[in-house]
């Protein structure tokens, strides 16, 4: 199996070498008008431009960024549940009392839910916040703060939940489908993950910065792996009840600092805004102002702390 996926990795790495597009306007798929309408989501969200230099100070503003620490932390502390249930997520089921052959087809529904969660999660991201903020239930959302950061505590829920029942539970036969269940919602986790990644490339910009926070979080999700293959061990079955509560701890971590980075975007991005006040009132700018000195910052290889018109996600 890891043959086969390796290869198959391998296979998918090269083709986005050879076909990949790295930026919008090399895309030889999209039309000039398309194309420029690529070049101006970046402006649109202040997120810079590609630059091939390697800059000195962007590299330091990344590793010293608590923000970047709390990413590389969060990644970790998701990878870890990851390493573990991806390599022994058969033995965990195979303790609820199912034969191996009844566990190898168990285990299928549990993939196919962590695909699902991804894609609800990434569609609930993208649109519905949009449309619920914009439209239906406006006054709703002014309440509960309806944001990107939202489908990331959503998907670590039924995560929550499913470890809290593998920890409280105890194998036998009439707790075999609540377990069976457990183990199913569990893998929601991924999504959450996902939807983290893409946070953090929304409020990371300087292409120096981007490239350094990303080369953090990869080796951190490979370090949370490999720690993760170390959670199941033989001499804690058949219930493996420190592997099960490491993984509701370490999630449980992992929802609580979701909030304390959404807060500190919500700090930063108050700061950002006096900051534009002071620059109004000392040099006299209208709103207009503003906005063609923000256009002017759009596609400059700044950092999301450099440019004063970049705007967090929460």
């Amino acid at each position: 199996m890891y043959l086969l996926t390796g290869a198959m990795a391998i296979l998918v790495g090269l083709s986005v070498l050879l076909w990949m597009p790295d930026s919008p306007v090399h895309a030889r798929f999209l039309n000039r008008e398309e194309r420029v309408m690529a070049v101006e989501r970046v402006r649109d969200d202040q997120g810079g431009t590609e630059n091939k230099r390697i800059k000195k100070r962007q590299v330091v503003e990344a590793i010293t960024d608590i923000r970047t620490w709390l990413i590389v932390l969060m990644t970790v502390m998701t990878a870890i549940p990851n390493g573990g249930l991806s390599s022994f997520g058969n033995l965990v089921i195979k303790s609820f009392g199912y034969t191996s052959r009844q566990t190898l087809i168990l285990s299928a529904p549990g993939g196919a839910l962590g695909i699902i969660s991804a894609l609800l999660c990434g569609w609930y991201s993208d649109y519905a916040v949009r449309i619920m903020s914009n439209y239906f239930f406006q006054r709703l959302t002014n309440i509960i703060k309806v944001d990107r950061m939202l489908p990331i505590v959503l998907g670590l829920i039924p995560t929550l939940v499913g470890s809290g029942m593998l920890v409280g539970l105890t194998p036998s036969p009439q707790h075999k489908g609540a377990l069976l269940f457990a183990y199913y919602i569990q893998g929601f986790f991924g999504s959450s993950l996902a939807i983290l990644y893409a946070w953090n490339a929304s409020n990371t910009s300087g292409h120096t910065k981007k490239v350094t926070v990303n080369a953090m979080t990869l080796a951190a999700f490979c370090v949370g792996n490999i720690i993760g293959s170390e959670t199941f061990l033989p001499k804690d079955a058949p219930n493996y009840i420190p592997g099960k509560t490491a993984i509701l701890v370490l999630l449980a971590v992992t929802f609580f600092l979701c909030f304390v980075l959404r807060f500190l975007n919500i700090r930063l991005n108050g700061k950002k805004q006096q900051g534009l006040a002071d620059l109004k009132e000392r040099n006299g700018w209208t709103v207009d102002d503003i906005e063609r000195e923000r256009q002017k910052h759009a596609f400059l290889d700044m950092t999301d702390r450099e440019n004063p018109y970049f705007i967090y996600t929460r």
